[in-house]
């Protein structure tokens, strides 16, 4: 993550007022910068999947409630299932080429579900999508794929 940092997610929740002030702040305007990214990567998010993307905030607060790797021929896909409520959401990403997942444990997640936090979209000079994914504060979620499809369940 590189602009919604955990560090920066940690701090958010200081006790010291000052210091979630200055956090605030610096959120702001890591979010001001990150938009300008996102400009550029947002033409290769399917329209339907973008404004699904948009109309339920960017998926924060989701329940992660499956991660699943398949392959057809010679692609690799990874489904990610999403929940809050009522409401289910999954985001397919195709023909993938890395995944790095990094949870030490499962003791630290928020109301003991792993939640689906901050993320960043980036791309490539090869044109993979990248997506980053940061879940309760200090677990981490990154894959570089070539196509992206979010619908609802």
């Amino acid at each position: 993550m590189k602009y919604f940092t955990k560090e920066l997610w940690a701090d958010m929740n200081s006790d010291d007022p000052q210091k979630r002030a200055y956090v605030n702040k610096m959120w702001m305007a890591h979010a001001k910068e990150y938009q300008n990214e996102f400009k550029k990567v947002r033409h290769y998010i399917p329209h339907f999947s973008l404004k699904l993307f948009q109309m339920y905030d960017s998926f924060h607060d989701y329940i992660i409630s499956e991660i699943r790797f398949t392959q057809e021929k010679r692609v690799k896909s990874c489904i990610i299932r999403l929940n809050r409520g009522s409401e289910s959401v999954c985001i397919t990403m195709r023909d993938i080429s890395k995944v790095h997942i990094s949870i030490d444990d499962f003791d630290g997640c928020i109301c003991g579900n792993l939640q689906w936090g901050y993320c960043e979209f980036s791309i490539d000079k090869m044109k993979r999508l990248h997506l980053s994914v940061l879940c309760d504060i200090d677990k981490e979620l990154n894959f570089v794929f070539r196509k992206i499809k979010m619908s609802k369940k």
